[in-house]
């Protein structure tokens, strides 16, 4: 049945389901995606007319006989644009290029200098662009460590420089694109619950115990940041006299892997009682799988609640693809889509 509505809006609706259907299960023809839209031929005919005029839709060569008549098919361009993505660890940005339907095309490590932040991370994004193979760059996403609410970045000892900076906003200003900066961890949560574990769970919390202490969550599939960003800041919980970052960062420099067994332990114990993720994966260098799983009959959590522990190895690429995500997600909402 056709929806009811402004004919504009109308229009762009159904473009936008067409295209969604050709991204996700194309190439097909206009009677397919007749048949899985629920869409009227002539409508679904005008709207793919319309994306191929646009360069969104591309024909794809002949199809199958229907009714006599050898149907069209049509696909997605994916080279209609591509987005950037950038994580911060350590001096470095592990950077991906993604094609306009997410898939990775090109990815680097670029070690940062010792000049500005900001002009450094430029020079990173003009390195990859050069890269694009001459696609138009749609956005910018940064994944940085530290708390980003409102766009402004606090809570950043890696990279004091960007303390109480609007990073997304200052980027913007040197490029003709958008640019969008949010927290690593979540970011990171983000693409691990995509890549790995939207199958087995819908509530998932990432543990990173590295140079700081930190938590990224999913929540009914969806990334949750609290009302001010804030949530998942484990880092900040009280450890004796101290906070659980301070006792983990001690711990580790004294190796002592019991310490940190029992501040792993303290963090999934409350991540658990607020919020009952199934799965909670932990990014510790640290900890065996055989930690992991003493661990886990060790919570002082009823045993029918207990979060299944993962203990990851490298997930740099999960990180590319949650700041991705953040790019193709903000992209469509700010194409109105």
């Amino acid at each position: 049945m056709e929806p009811v509505g402004k004919p504009q809006t109308l229009r762009l609706m159904n473009m936008d389901a067409v295209e969604a259907l050709l991204r996700t299960r194309g190439p097909l023809t206009k009677p397919e995606l007749s048949r899985l839209t629920g869409l009227s031929l002539v409508t679904v005919g005008k709207a793919v007319d319309e994306l191929v005029a646009q360069g969104r839709v591309l024909p794809a060569g002949p199809g199958g006989p229907t009714g006599g008549r050898t149907a069209h098919l049509y696909a997605f361009n994916r080279r209609q644009f591509c987005f950037l993505a950038l994580y911060y660890y350590e001096r470095r940005y592990t950077c991906a290029l993604a094609d306009a339907a997410g898939e990775i095309f090109c990815w680097e490590d670029v070690d940062i200098g010792a000049g500005p932040i900001v002009d450094e991370t430029l020079d990173c994004i003009r390195r990859m662009r050069a890269r694009a193979e001459n696609i138009p760059l749609a956005a910018v996403g940064v994944g940085v460590p530290g708390v980003v609410s409102g766009g402004v970045v606090t809570s950043i000892p890696a990279l004091p420089a960007l303390e109480g900076v609007e990073f997304g906003a200052v980027l913007e200003q040197a490029l003709d694109c958008p640019v969008w900066v949010e927290n690593d961890i979540g970011l990171a949560a983000w693409g691990l619950y995509a890549d790995r574990f939207a199958g087995e769970t819908d509530h998932l919390a990432y543990l990173y115990f590295g140079n700081g202490v930190g938590s990224g969550l999913v929540l009914n599939g969806r990334r949750f940041k609290g009302s001010t960003d804030f949530a998942g800041e484990v880092g900040s919980l009280p450890a004796g006299d101290t906070t659980l970052e301070q006792a983990f960062l001690a711990a580790r420099a004294a190796r002592d892997r019991e310490q940190i067994c029992g501040l792993v332990r303290t963090a999934v114990t409350s991540l658990t009682c607020v919020l009952n993720p199934g799965i909670v994966a932990v990014k510790c260098d640290c900890l065996s799988p055989a930690d992991m799983q003493r661990m886990e009959q060790q919570l002082t959590v009823p045993a029918g609640h207990r979060p299944r522990l993962v203990l990851l190895g490298d997930v740099r690429r999960q990180c590319l693809q949650g700041v991705l995500r953040l790019c193709m997600e903000n992209a469509g909402t700010a194409a109105g889509i």
